[in-house]
């Protein structure tokens, strides 16, 4: 993320963290610190700030574009202030978003990042830690519970649950809650 405002870039990073997606960030307050970062290691997605102090996003998409680890990286532009003059610019230099500040609440970050990684040219994501990815799959489950308990019976859920693929240990006698809290969870996903 290249933002020079650290009070813009920790409210980014909440929202990052609402998303309950794996998620590393890095980032830069200045061009060079960005410059730097590109250089140093791959993303998978890049969010850029419209204005800064010493140059704006276009420069920075220019930066990016150029550098040999991240040329092909996706890229939002974000801003305080959205105009169509730099929304169309932003778009033609190769960002997949441009986007107000204001909007950007979890669940539109949510859909950019995914949407980012699936676009064509995009990269694929890296690999998701077996504990990160058993955390995740607690959660999900842990949403849908909790929706569920809201005026539905627990064989509703089970079939939903078990329609999306994920199904208890394989004899079949695993409660579903304890999916939940198993310190070994046994999750297995069958294929759609």
């Amino acid at each position: 993320m290249l933002d020079d405002s650290e009070f813009d870039a920790l409210a980014l990073e909440r929202s990052f963290d609402r998303t309950h997606l794996p998620i590393r960030v890095t980032t830069a307050g200045t061009l060079e610190d960005f410059r730097s970062a590109l250089a140093e290691r791959t993303y998978d997605l890049v969010f850029i700030d419209y204005l800064l102090p010493e140059g704006d996003g276009l420069e920075a998409i220019e930066i990016l574009r150029a550098s040999d680890l991240n040329g092909d990286t996706p890229a939002v532009m974000i801003t305080n202030d959205a105009r169509y003059d730099v929304a169309v610019a932003a778009i033609r230099n190769g960002c997949l978003d441009y986007i107000s500040k204001s909007g950007l609440e979890p669940g539109g970050v949510k859909e950019i990042i995914l949407r980012a990684l699936r676009e064509p040219g995009g990269k694929p994501s890296a690999p998701v830690p077996r504990d990160n990815m058993i955390s995740i799959i607690r959660e999900v489950l842990r949403e849908e519970i909790a929706a569920s308990r809201e005026g539905q019976d627990e064989g509703l859920l089970i079939r939903t649950l078990a329609a999306h693929g994920v199904i208890p240990a394989a004899n079949g006698e695993a409660h579903w809650e304890e999916l939940l809290t198993e310190e070994t969870p046994t999750f297995i996903f069958r294929p759609q």
